[in-house]
């Protein structure tokens, strides 16, 4: 759609819709609603438009441009990342809470009674094990992805775009484990944020490693400008 094309190609462009409406000649609102659908700019508009964001027509008609196709992939890739991250982490959780809450160590049982209790409380640890491992091997799949998808952008990407995505990636699993961990009547609240904690090494330094090449970027960017 036209209008979700102007509205990529403003985002890439870092610019906010006052700096684009002062450039071509309308005002804000002008250019929300074209954002938004509710209007549709004409073709010499189109054309301002292109020039405001140094690309040609056909990405603002189509979206064609391979920064446009580069910049979905990313966005598919990161939010892939962080679903998968998010429901392993909350999965590891969930399973950590019912198997404190409903099968504690057993006690006063037969020997026969106490060995498969105890045997298949095991078990559920090491499934919950594997669901924090699983959780740290996503986050470091699709982190290296996204890195790999950042390098290939030929413009630097806005920090307003990022930076808020960098501390979903961070926050959100302790969103889904501390809550859980503070109704765990065995283990205590540390237990949980170790789960949380396992998939932020990878972000991190994905982190690092956008904010470096983000800065080597712009400066190679100003000093073709110069």
């Amino acid at each position: 759609m036209i209008h979700q094309n102007i509205r990529e190609l403003r985002r890439i462009s870092g610019m906010t819709q006052q700096e684009v409406a002062d450039q071509v000649g309308v005002t804000r609102q002008a250019i929300s609603s074209y954002e938004a659908g509710r209007t549709q700019p004409d073709l010499e508009m189109l054309e301002r438009l292109a020039q405001v964001y140094h690309t040609d027509l056909l990405s603002v008609l189509y979206g064609s441009s391979r920064e446009q196709r580069t910049r979905r992939v990313l966005k598919r890739v990161f939010g892939a990342t962080l679903a998968g991250t998010w429901l392993l982490v909350l999965a590891a959780s969930c399973l950590l809470l019912v198997l404190n809450r409903y099968f504690p160590f057993p006690s006063g049982m037969a020997e026969e009674s106490f060995r498969t209790a105890v045997e298949f409380r095991f078990s559920l640890l090491e499934l919950c094990s594997f669901l924090q491992g699983a959780a740290v091997a996503v986050a470091w799949a699709g982190c290296l992805m996204t890195g790999v998808l950042f390098s290939l952008l030929p413009s630097p990407l806005h920090p307003k775009n990022w930076i808020p995505a960098c501390l979903l990636y961070f926050t959100g699993p302790f969103f889904c484990s501390v809550p859980l961990g503070l109704l765990d009547p065995v283990y205590t609240l540390p237990d949980y944020l170790l789960i949380a904690a396992g998939v932020t090494p990878p972000g991190l330094l994905l982190f690092v490693y956008i904010l470096v090449f983000s800065q080597v970027q712009a400066f190679r960017t100003h000093k073709k400008s110069l």
